[in-house]
C-alpha cells in the first residue's frame, strides 16, 4: 500500500467515525461553549441517568431562602406610572430574620419628577422557613406568601403591584428549578476532572483515549442541553507527547506548590493542625502524584519537574503531619 492510499484510508476513517483508529487516536482535545441560559435541573438529573455520568456533579440550584432573596431583590426599584406626571418606584425593604423564616416589604414611593410625594407599604412577602425532619430541612417543603394591602393601593395601581408580585413569583421559582450558565460551566469542568483531563489553555484541555466513552456521553449531554463541547482527536505523535508531559508537568508542580504553600498557612495559623486538615492536604498530595504517574505511563514519559516539587512538597507534608500528632 502506498502512502498516498494509507493517507486516503485514514481520512475516510475519520471522517465516516469522526476519529482516530484505536492503535493511533492519543486522545482528544477537548473545547466547551455554554450560553447564558436557564437550564431545566431536573431535565439535566433524567439526562444524566441515562447517559450513565455521576450525578454528583450536578449543581445544586441554591437555597429556597437565597432564591427568595434574590426573587424580591429583582423588583427593587421596579417603577411605573400612576398618571398626571407621577409615578410610583417599588422599594425592597427588609425585616430582621426570625427563626421561622424572613419578611420582605415592598414600599412604593410617589414622585413627582424628583420629589417625593408619599410612600405606603403596598404588600408583604414573608417567606417560611422548610420543616426540620431526622434533624435536616426537608427540601421542598418552604413557602412563600405574598400579602397586597390594597387598602395603600392609589387608583389604578393594583395591575402595577401586581405585576411586581407575580415578577418574583416566577423569578423564585425558577431559581429553585434552573441553573446559570455559571453553574453549568462548573458542571462541565467538574466532568472533565473526573475524566482526568489535562488544562492546554484556559478553556481547551487534554482527555485521555481511556476516558473515550465518558467523553462521548459529556458531548451528548452538552447537546442534549443547547451547548457545544467539541472533540478534536489528537494523534500519538512525538510532538503531541511533548505538548502534554510539558502540561502534565506544569499542572502538577503549580497544584504541588500550591499544596506547600497551603500547608505553612496552616501550621502557622493554628497552634493545633487537625486530623481533617491534615488530610485535605494529603489527599491533594496524593491525587496529584497518582495523576501524574497516569500519564507518565499513558505517554511513556518520565516527568522529572514533577519529582522534584513532590520532594518538596513531601517534607512539607509531613512536617503537617508532626504538628497533627504533637
Amino acid at each position: 500500500m502506498t502512502s498516498g492510499q494509507l493517507e486516503r484510508q485514514l481520512t475516510e476513517y475519520v471522517e465516516t467515525h469522526d476519529t482516530l483508529p484505536t492503535g493511533m487516536l492519543l486522545g482528544n482535545l477537548v473545547f466547551f461553549t455554554v450560553r447564558e441560559a436557564d437550564y431545566d435541573r431536573q431535565k439535566i438529573a433524567g439526562w444524566l441517568l441515562e447517559l450513565g455520568l455521576d450525578a454528583r456533579h450536578l449543581p445544586h440550584p441554591g437555597t429556597a431562602l437565597n432564591a427568595f432573596r434574590k426573587a424580591t431583590k429583582s423588583v427593587d426599584r421596579y417603577s411605573y406610572d400612576l398618571g398626571g406626571g407621577q409615578s410610583g418606584l417599588i422599594l425592597v425593604r427588609s425585616l430582621t430574620p426570625d427563626p421561622d423564616g424572613q419578611t420582605r416589604l415592598l414600599v412604593r414611593e410617589v414622585r413627582a419628577g424628583k420629589r417625593q410625594l408619599r410612600h405606603d407599604t403596598v404588600a408583604e412577602l414573608r417567606f417560611y422557613r422548610g420543616s426540620i425532619r431526622d434533624g435536616r430541612i426537608d427540601v421542598g417543603s418552604e413557602r412563600l406568601r405574598a400579602t397586597m394591602k390594597s387598602s395603600a393601593l392609589l387608583p389604578g395601581e393594583h395591575p402595577h403591584v401586581q405585576e411586581a408580585l407575580r415578577r418574583i413569583d416566577d423569578a423564585y421559582k425558577r431559581s429553585l428549578q434552573f441553573l446559570g450558565g455559571n453553574k453549568v460551566r462548573g458542571m462541565f469542568r467538574d466532568y472533565l476532572a473526573q475524566f482526568e483531563a489535562v488544562m492546554l489553555h484556559p478553556s481547551t484541555y487534554f482527555v485521555h483515549v481511556s476516558h473515550t466513552e465518558e467523553l462521548q456521553a459529556l458531548h451528548e449531554l452538552a447537546v442534549r442541553m443547547g451547548c457545544q463541547l467539541h472533540r478534536l482527536p489528537q494523534a500519538a505523535l512525538p510532538e503531541a507527547r511533548a505538548m502534554l508531559v510539558q502540561a502534565v508537568q506544569a499542572e502538577a508542580v503549580t497544584e504541588l506548590e500550591r499544596i506547600v504553600r497551603d500547608s505553612a498557612a496552616l501550621r502557622l495559623k493554628r497552634d493545633k493542625v487537625s486530623a481533617i486538615a491534615y488530610q485535605t492536604i494529603k489527599d491533594r498530595f496524593d491525587s496529584t502524584l497518582q495523576l501524574a504517574a497516569r500519564y507518565s505511563d499513558w505517554l511513556d514519559s518520565t516527568l522529572d519537574e514533577v519529582g522534584t516539587a513532590a520532594e518538596v512538597a513531601l517534607d512539607e507534608v509531613e512536617q503537617l503531619r508532626k504538628d497533627m500528632e504533637s
